[in-house]
């Protein structure tokens, strides 16, 4: 979420479940280079779960907020004040399979609730 461009994203924030070792993870990219794991939180796998995320600045200062839940369930909360994200609008699924940006494949907006903008994301 919260990348720079569509068609050759450098900047932004990945969140996924890695079954490799049952963890929600965030992780931050930089102009086109990995920045660092933002969160890494043991969980359980679950086919029918989704990753929610919501991202927004929160503080009038420029800082972001980035809630994430799996299964509807809390998992972490972190601030993001990296100029080459925060304030990016492209948010969608990047598949590693097809090596790209998959835009409202797996996303939806859900207009729920005010405090926060909230997209869905399958298992991408």
């Amino acid at each position: 979420m919260a990348w720079d461009d569509k068609a050759n994203p450098q900047s932004g924030i990945m969140v996924y479940f890695d079954r490799t070792d049952n963890t929600v993870k965030a992780e931050k990219w930089v102009s086109g280079v990995f920045d660092s794991e933002i969160f890494d939180v043991a969980d359980v796998y679950n086919a029918e779960a989704y990753i929610e995320a919501h991202f927004k600045d929160t503080s009038g200062d420029g800082t972001y907020e980035l809630r994430v839940y799996y299964d509807d369930v809390f998992v972490a909360t972190v601030n993001v004040s990296d100029v080459e994200i925060v304030g990016n609008t492209n948010h969608g699924g990047f598949g590693f399979s097809d090596g790209g940006f998959r835009e409202d494949d797996d996303n939806y907006a859900t207009n729920k609730g005010t405090d926060y903008d909230r997209f869905l994301a399958g298992d991408c």
